[in-house]
């Protein structure tokens, strides 16, 4: 295996995102690991990290011999221009990794969504073309790569399932509901009105509220979340809800103290399932609905009432995050077969 690992991801103090890198550079043994793009240190890994500053002579900056991960959920959306063009940076990085003789993965993708299938595919398979392994989420996108006869992809569950949770677990149950909030048409998803969301979200705090609870709003990506949490919490206007914004692990600490969670980002569904809680999981996006069914947990639509939404009772089988693990340490022990 290369003794350097090269990660590329959405590193922009996102919680999901964090988690991800964390899991796979906590749990490999590369000898140096490296993050192309912005010098941030994700919150969660432990290891040492370098950087590759994206832009004029990065190229230069490029590292021999070195396995390249590319890591994320949306990493490869196709639901309009901008997105597809994003295609094209990609394939530069993979194909220059191959000119510098690394390996190349994708590891935790949703493929799509898209308008035009035709098109999108086409796009998807520039990029195969240099692509040694793909770790994908659900069938869907395991489809998408079959009917362009791609053969060297495995479904995986995400890989922030094979983190160890059982700090969290022993944390003290009170009186809370934990909501996570974002601008739900930010996907490219015109099925969903932001307004039906905020909507729902103050009626179920406006309910928990009345029934002696506090309400947590959670940010996973303050830059995204917390405009939309104000909203929120200026529209219901009580003392008994709080915005809680991104910083290391107080989330996960919200997430474990509350008796119910209503989750909109895709990454607090997976905590809140690896911490048991009862959940509202919302289909705001493909990524969520399709991964959701696969585990037969109840996803809702949002329409603005709340009527018939119930919590769900959520977790993981064992076998699920050891598979996860496998998955990560799969990248350092894959031969090309």
């Amino acid at each position: 295996m290369s003794k350097k690992l090269i990660i590329a991801g959405y590193n922009n103090f996102n919680l999901g995102d964090d988690l991800m890198f964390a899991s796979i550079i906590n749990q490999t043994k590369y000898d140096e690991y490296f993050m192309y793009g912005p010098p941030i240190k994700p919150y969660f890994v432990e290891k040492n990290i370098k950087f590759i500053k994206n832009g004029k002579l990065e190229a230069v900056r490029w590292k021999f011999n070195s396995d390249f991960a590319l890591v994320g959920g949306s990493l490869f959306m196709g639901d309009n221009e901008i997105n597809l063009n994003r295609f094209d940076w990609k394939t530069k990085l993979f194909k220059r990794n191959k000119l510098f003789g690394g390996r190349n993965f994708v590891v935790g993708a949703n493929l799509g969504p898209f308008n035009d299938k035709e098109v999108y595919l086409k796009k998807l398979s520039e990029v195969a073309r240099f692509v040694d392994l793909w770790l994908v989420r659900d069938d869907f996108s395991a489809k998408l790569l079959s009917e362009l006869g791609v053969e060297n992809f495995k479904v995986i569950p995400d890989v922030v399932m094979s983190l160890d949770m059982s700090t969290y677990k022993t944390k003290k149950l009170s009186k809370m509901v934990s909501i996570s909030v974002t601008k739900v048409e930010k996907d490219g998803n015109r099925l969903v009105k932001q307004s039906d969301f905020e909507g729902e979200v103050c009626t179920l705090c406006n309910k928990f509220i009345k029934n002696g609870y506090m309400v947590n709003l959670l940010s996973f990506e303050d830059s995204n979340d917390i405009s939309v949490a104000k909203v929120i919490k200026n529209r219901v206007n009580s003392q008994d809800i709080e915005i809680v914004s991104y910083k290391g692990d107080n989330i996960l600490e919200k997430i474990a103290e509350s008796e119910f969670l209503i989750s909109t980002r895709f990454h607090c569904m997976i905590i809140g399932a690896l911490l048991n809680k009862k959940q509202i999981i919302y289909e705001y996006s493909e990524k969520t609905s399709n991964f959701a069914k696969k585990y037969g947990f109840e996803v809702q639509k949002i329409t603005g009432d709340v009527s018939g939404k119930d919590f769900w009772d959520t977790a993981f089988e064992y076998n699920e995050k050891e598979i996860a693990k496998m998955a990560i340490k799969s990248m350092e022990q894959f031969d090309g077969n």
